[in-house]
């Protein structure tokens, strides 16, 4: 029987030997470069997040400014106040609420659709 003192020291010696083994054996693979299309798919969705960004952030001043002209309630800091925009057609629709208690649906508080397409 091996004395606990030999064991640790054939244990670690069998992970120091495995370790490199087993980093060694699996070769790295090299991904291909996007295609031309995956590239104009890649742009597009950037293009169209941009284009979110800047609709969300101008709805969201525009309603900041206009709050009690349009009924829409105050958000405070702990208010579980979230945002939607989407697209339709050529403008864009921001709508502000807040999910319901059960959280499956979105309350609608307030709605901003934009003057005029970009």
């Amino acid at each position: 029987m091996l004395s606990m003192k030999t064991s640790v020291r054939l244990l670690s010696l069998a992970v120091t030997v495995a370790i490199p083994l087993v980093s060694t054996t699996a070769p790295a693979q090299k991904a291909a470069p996007p295609s031309k299309v995956e590239l104009e798919a890649i742009t597009a969705r950037g293009r169209l997040l941009a284009e979110y960004s800047l609709a969300a952030t101008g709805a969201a001043d525009a309603v900041k400014a206009m709050r009690p002209a349009l009924g829409c309630p105050e958000v405070r800091p702990g208010d579980d106040a979230r945002l939607i925009a989407r697209k339709s057609d050529k403008v864009w629709v921001v709508v502000f609420g807040r999910m319901n208690e059960q959280r499956d649906k979105f309350l609608i508080a307030c709605e901003a659709t934009q003057a005029k397409p970009q």
